[in-house]
């Protein structure tokens, strides 16, 4: 479909940029009201214009700047796929040139598992994100991308009998430990971040989390949680 408006832009690399299609914007109203944003934006004293920065040199930045204010597991996590995946792959391209075509295909190369493939577009998402807000990009590369469909798979587990036959010949403290993982199911750094003033009579608080001997804040905003204690298991964290 031919696009709604055409409007210049003062850049000598690109002089005029397609608003969208008839079903990008169904109506003349929110054409204009797109046309009006884009407008605003170009005519801002901070608006850059394309940039012609390419990906490697971005990223220097970001890694610089950026990735420091994560959290040690987001950023070595981050690190890694960026030297990985992202800079081999986009290294001399130009954020500019950066379209939903470009991005799809990469992720059909990557040819990794659906989460592995999720954590990489998670991590690109982020970079973006910070492109934007410096104003390198004006456009999203990432819409209509489609990821790979998650499979769930069924993950091994210990049966009550099991877990029994564990306690019994643990010793402590490691005893009390797997009876905490077990009972809770809390995740092995949320279980070694656990203080004694997050344990109450009946429940405990998970408020943070361990992890390669620093402790840091829990995984998400959800995994700040309380969760109940048997009778049995809150009678033994008190002695």
């Amino acid at each position: 479909m031919l696009s709604l408006f055409c409007f210049k832009i003062p850049n000598p690399n690109l002089d005029k940029r397609g608003l969208g299609t008839l079903e990008d914007f169904p109506t003349k109203k929110l054409a204009a009201r797109e046309l009006e944003q884009r407008l605003a934006r170009v005519n801002s004293p901070l608006y850059r214009g394309v940039s012609t920065i390419q990906f490697s040199q971005f990223a220097v930045s970001w890694e610089e700047r950026v990735l420091p204010q994560m959290k040690p597991s987001t950023a070595i996590n981050y690190r890694s796929i960026l030297r990985k995946h992202l800079a081999p792959h986009f290294g001399k391209m130009q954020l500019a040139h950066f379209s939903p075509e470009i991005m799809q295909d990469f992720i059909v190369r990557l040819g990794a598992s659906p989460k592995t493939v999720r954590n990489v577009v998670n991590c690109l998402r982020s970079m973006w994100q910070t492109a934007e807000s410096w104003g390198y990009v004006h456009h999203d590369p990432f819409r209509g991308v489609r990821l790979p469909q998650m499979v769930k798979t069924e993950r091994p587990y210990f049966t009550l009998g099991e877990i029994r036959e564990i306690l019994a010949v643990a010793s402590e403290p490691y005893r009390t430990f797997y009876w905490l993982a077990a009972e809770t199911g809390l995740r092995a750094g949320e279980l070694c971040g656990l203080r004694w003033c997050d344990i109450g009579t009946d429940e405990l608080r998970v408020r943070q989390a361990a992890w390669r001997g620093r402790i840091q804040t829990a995984k998400s905003r959800a995994a700040n949680r309380t969760v109940a204690l048997s009778p049995h298991l809150a009678a033994v964290l008190s002695v």
